[in-house]
């Protein structure tokens, strides 16, 4: 059981880091291809797979992340946790949270959003030496 403290320590945290992870993911943004019909499939894709969650024992595995990171690659990480965020509001909505465990959806879009700046950071730090350097210069012949 989680104490009445920690949830709204949960709550609290999710309000002031989910808009700052929003602002830096904004220089991503492109207003152009997100409102692209290639995205608007994209979307519709990860919340129909959203949708249909496989149920384990005791909990429920999602196969959105091979979209998104098709999204994340395409569109960047401002469109790529929008994605995320959406999907995962779907899939929560659609798992019947029950009233006193509504602790759970600020806390797994808080870790699937900060996982989504991390992996971002990752990669747009090797990116360069991967591209320009790295395996560019490697040939068979």
């Amino acid at each position: 059981m989680v104490s009445v403290k920690k949830k709204g320590g949960i709550w609290l945290s999710f309000f002031i880091l989910s808009p700052l992870i929003f602002y830096l993911a904004l220089p991503t943004f492109s207003l152009e291809q997100v409102w692209s019909v290639d995205y608007m499939f994209f979307v519709m894709l990860c919340l129909l797979v959203s949708f249909y969650p496989i149920h384990t024992e005791k909990s429920i595995l999602f196969l959105t992340n091979g979209v998104s990171v098709a999204v994340f690659i395409i569109y960047g990480l401002f469109a790529e946790i929008v994605v995320t965020t959406l999907a995962l509001l779907a899939l929560m909505l659609r798992s019947n949270i029950k009233s006193d465990e509504h602790y759970r959806y600020p806390l797994n879009l808080l870790m699937f959003q900060l996982l989504s700046l991390v992996s971002a950071f990752a990669y747009y730090t090797v990116l360069p030496m991967v591209s320009d350097g790295g395996m560019s210069s490697f040939s068979l012949t």
